[in-house]
């Protein structure tokens, strides 16, 4: 496949973070707004970070993803102290954009991220200058959200004096002015405000940024989206290292199955997003560890088309979506969320379907802890030609009777 990868990559960085505002269906757009706000302060006061800001804008919340509410409906700062995934997320977040290529200092602007001037923040109570260098601007970025949010409807003047009367406490008084600064000119405010504006203008300052260090033989995709699965899994409480294990499986298949290099790739890939959409169904019915009901269920069949979407909004992921989005179609023709038939659904969508249930079958769950890789056989050779392709079922078949135990990482 010819890709271009620093292309690939910023699309990839920049879909993963409208992935982390999606809430129950909705996308809240908090990641773009503050990634927006904060490089505009670094090109006012720290222009040789304006790269590393912009990426840890964008996922700067990468570590909340498990929360069963969006991180903004969490305001002040003692709702914050008082969830425990909220209070380590500075630093599970560093840790999983540490994993990315491009970019050396992100990871510590997002562990700062929630420190305050006086001390009083987390999660090390740094104060004043011991906070690194462009952290303070993605504090003021956030917390600059986080007002317009606030239901008070504020005008430029109204935030204004409300984030002068956290200097000191909250900000550093050079990080105020250049908020001052930005907030005073042209159309600044209803830059960020509308949508539509304010994606152009992530766009444009996300063209601007420089990746260091990504070679074109560099695996950039594969890493990305292997963190990507990473993010997904965090969501559910009984689903880590799914998405890596479904992409694996399918990995073998298709191997197994003589395809082509780059027919492998995809659903190497497609395995490791298969599951995106599953963003924007709510956690509480994702970790609900009894059987679902007929309407919690039908809510997380919408995922798979959901993953499509997000995909197709990707150019460098849109050969992925049909196969992504197609991994709960059935040979039969009663699946969803297209009901396709057969030959109908893509070959890397009919492997993903067979890789996917063998990880469930084999993974336990609340509601589910007897099973083993011989039943988990049995139930996937007793639905080929029924929920799956015979043929695949035969290849996978073959590979599944070698595991002594589903875990591969």
């Amino acid at each position: 496949m010819n890709i271009n990868i620093e292309k690939a990559w910023k699309e990839l960085i920049t879909a993963l973070a409208l992935v982390l505002d999606l809430h129950e269906g909705k996308k809240l757009y908090h990641a773009w707004r503050v990634a927006v706000i904060s490089t505009m302060l670094a090109d006012e006061i720290l222009p040789e970070n304006k790269s590393d800001v912009f990426i840890a804008g964008l996922l700067h919340d990468v570590g909340a993803m498990s929360l069963h509410d969006h991180i903004t409906k969490y305001p002040s700062m003692s709702e914050q102290v008082r969830n425990p995934i909220i209070r380590t997320h500075t630093i599970i977040g560093a840790q999983v954009v540490s994993d990315l290529p491009g970019f050396a200092t992100a990871p510590s602007l997002i562990l700062d991220h929630h420190e305050h001037w006086d001390g009083h923040g987390y999660p090390r109570s740094k104060q004043g200058e011991e906070i690194i260098s462009g952290a303070q601007l993605i504090r003021a970025a956030d917390t600059f959200d986080f007002m317009l949010r606030d239901g008070s409807n504020n005008t430029p003047s109204e935030v204004i004096r409300k984030m002068e009367s956290r200097v000191d406490r909250e900000l550093g008084k050079p990080i105020f002015s250049a908020v001052k600064k930005i907030m005073s000119e042209g159309s600044f405010f209803q830059d960020i405000i509308d949508i539509p504006r304010l994606s152009s203008l992530l766009f444009k300052l996300r063209d601007e940024i420089s990746v260091e260090g990504i070679g074109e033989k560099t695996d950039v995709m594969g890493i990305s989206l292997s963190v990507f699965g990473q993010v997904i899994d965090a969501k559910h409480a009984y689903t880590f290292g799914h998405s890596r294990r479904v992409s694996k499986y399918g990995l073998l298949i298709a191997i197994a199955m003589n395809l082509p290099h780059d027919e492998v790739t995809k659903i190497k890939w497609a395995g490791l997003v298969h599951d995106i959409g599953k963003v924007a169904v709510p956690s509480s019915i994702l970790d609900n560890a009894e059987a679902l009901s007929a309407e919690e269920y039908a809510l997380v069949k919408k995922h798979s088309g959901f993953t499509q979407e997000i995909l197709e909004t990707v150019s460098c992921m849109k050969d992925l979506a049909p196969i992504a989005g197609a991994h709960h179609e059935r040979f039969d023709g009663k699946g969803y969320h297209r009901m396709l038939k057969g030959k109908e659904i893509p070959l890397g969508a009919r492997i993903l379907a067979v890789a996917d249930t063998f990880d469930s079958l084999t993974s336990i769950r609340g509601y589910r802890s007897d099973r083993t890789i011989p039943k988990a056989i049995a139930e996937i050779k007793k639905s080929s030609h029924t929920q799956f392709d015979p043929d695949v079922v035969e290849a996978a078949v073959a590979i599944f009777q070698n595991f002594m135990t589903p875990a591969i990482d």
